[in-house]
């Protein structure tokens, strides 16, 4: 799978709904992992890795606190811009530790 042309799919749709109202961070993160455990069940590792690395990405940037209101597509653009943009597609996807 060409993870570079995953990500640049993945911010469109994201970029493309920036009117999307707030959620639950909770149920954000149980999505993320949730197709991420998809993914990895198809051996999509590398796109999976994405959404493990984006729950790391909100779970630091919210203090822990997941029981707050969020727009995922604001989080998403700006986890996309800081980290996802400056990859590359050839390497693997290791951005929190």
């Amino acid at each position: 799978m060409n993870v570079g042309k995953y990500i640049q799919i993945y911010s469109e749709d994201f970029k493309l709904n920036s009117n999307t109202m707030e959620l639950n961070a909770g149920v954000v993160v149980i999505s993320h992992l949730s197709d991420a455990q998809t993914e990895m069940s198809m051996g999509m590792n590398e796109s999976a890795n994405v959404h493990i690395q984006f729950v790391k990405y909100l779970i630091l940037i919210l203090n822990e606190n997941l029981n707050q209101k969020i727009n995922p597509d604001k989080h998403w653009n700006d986890f996309d811009k800081k980290y996802l943009s400056k990859q590359n597609p050839k390497q693997n996807i290791e951005i929190i530790p």
